[in-house]
């Protein structure tokens, strides 16, 4: 289980890849940057202002891939 440290709204200045989506945004796109901790290491994610609103309206048992088949 994760547990989040962090969640801010960011522009980013290198290109990223959403983690729900898997598209590619390049510098100066508004994302919403996590950064969380489980059993392994911390991680961090970034997600596009679309599927951050998904994700921010669906429950914690809802899986990334629900995000991903959009």
């Amino acid at each position: 289980m994760q547990t989040v440290l962090m969640g801010k709204q960011v522009k980013i200045r290198k290109p990223h890849k959403c983690y729900g989506c898997q598209k590619e945004f390049p510098p100066q796109s508004q994302m919403r940057l996590i950064t969380s901790v489980g059993s392994d290491k911390p991680q961090v994610t970034y997600y596009c202002q679309h599927c951050d609103n998904w994700r921010s309206n669906k429950s914690r048992t809802t899986t990334q891939r629900g995000i991903r088949n959009l």
